[in-house]
């Protein structure tokens, strides 16, 4: 209970009394009392409102958040090896409503100064909502993913490959999204389908007269399992070269355990240079929560042929997350990449992250 509420409360007792005793015969004293009672009655309903007005004024400013990222990395081949410290990122996220049914979301990327996320979102009921700006494109499940909602400190080889062409997944669209079928606290069904410049973020010209577009579909059997598939189509640069990419991947997020497995392709048409390019691959990352503990494992194995040669190579990683406080978050990681025919590389991360 508020202070103002507890003093018109212990006022009201008061008023109680004084109406209680009103059998006696009225006095000055009682009324002069009673005129108090009633002015302090009025400026506390007063002062309360205001207070209701500025609890509206400040819920309506921006919510503030973002995260800091600082990580080193040994990086060993056949021949040399090299080790760095770097720091990834330092992002400072702004996010809020406009009324009931609009809200918005600014992310700015202080390492190489740029924006990352921009865009006003408009919820027509819970089954269809708009987006416009700068944001996802919701191709594959970890594609989307948040560095701070990663098992890893990076992105599965055939992920960054495939999903994250432009160098991301973020890009300048238009899309609408929505969920069916509710039950227990989750949607069963959840769709996504956008239309995009297709040449990644903060590029504002077009390079060609297409746009991309991209769908993604999640079923929700239960709480814990997602299914997902999706389809992105698009032309690449003034000759047009033909894009198609699919994926299709199932998801297990459990309280302790979890499993994220994905298939994903590419298949590229260089009409002007008369010449067809695929990429193939499929990754699978598994942990379990030992309270603030989660050792990972993750498989990862590409077949691309973009250069014109075929490169298959695989990927083992071994890591573990550590939680010591609820804002701060410890990753270490080792991945083994090893190429048909041509050698391997070893590489030994680490990454602190804190969220504020």
């Amino acid at each position: 209970m508020s202070k103002s509420r507890l003093t018109l409360v212990m006022l009201a007792v008061l008023a109680a009394v004084f109406t209680a005793s009103a059998q006696a015969p009225a006095t000055s004293e009682t009324g002069i009392l009673q005129a108090q009672i009633d002015s302090l009655t009025q400026r506390l309903a007063k002062v309360e409102k205001k207070t209701t007005g500025w609890d509206k004024l400040l819920a309506n400013l921006p919510k503030i958040s973002g995260y800091g990222q600082m990580g080193y990395e040994w990086n060993g081949t056949t021949d040399n090896a090299e080790s760095r410290f770097y720091v990834p990122s330092v992002r400072l996220t702004l996010a809020g409503d406009i009324g009931k049914k609009v809200d918005y979301k600014f992310q700015f990327e202080f390492m190489n100064p740029k924006l990352i996320d921009a865009f006003v979102r408009y919820k027509v009921h819970p089954g269809f909502s708009l987006q416009a700006g700068q944001f996802h494109t919701n191709f594959s499940l970890e594609g989307p993913m948040a560095p701070l909602d990663m098992e890893t400190i990076d992105y599965a080889p055939v992920v960054k490959a495939i999903a994250c062409q432009t160098p991301d997944t973020r890009d300048i669209g238009i899309a609408a999204y929505g969920a069916a079928a509710k039950r227990d606290g989750y949607n069963i069904f959840e769709y996504s389908v956008g239309v995009f410049n297709g040449e990644g973020k903060n590029v504002v010209k077009d390079a060609n007269k297409s746009k991309d577009v991209i769908a993604r579909v999640k079923i929700n059997p239960m709480k814990e399992l997602t299914l997902s598939g999706s389809f992105g189509y698009g032309e690449r640069g003034q000759t047009y070269v033909h894009n198609t990419r699919y994926a299709a991947g199932l998801w297990w997020h459990g309280e302790r355990f979890y499993l994220r497995s994905e298939y994903l392709a590419l298949r590229q048409n260089d009409w002007s240079a008369d010449a067809k390019h695929s990429i193939d691959g499929c990754y699978a990352v598994a942990g379990y929560w030992i309270k603030k503990f989660c050792p990972l494992v993750r498989y990862n194995w590409m077949d691309s042929n973009l250069s014109g040669t075929s490169v298959k190579q695989s990927d083992y990683l071994v890591g573990i997350d550590y939680k010591p406080l609820k804002y701060l978050r410890l990753q270490a990681n080792y991945s083994r990449t090893q190429y048909k025919g041509a050698g391997g590389s070893n590489i030994v991360g680490l990454m602190v992250t804190g969220i504020f």
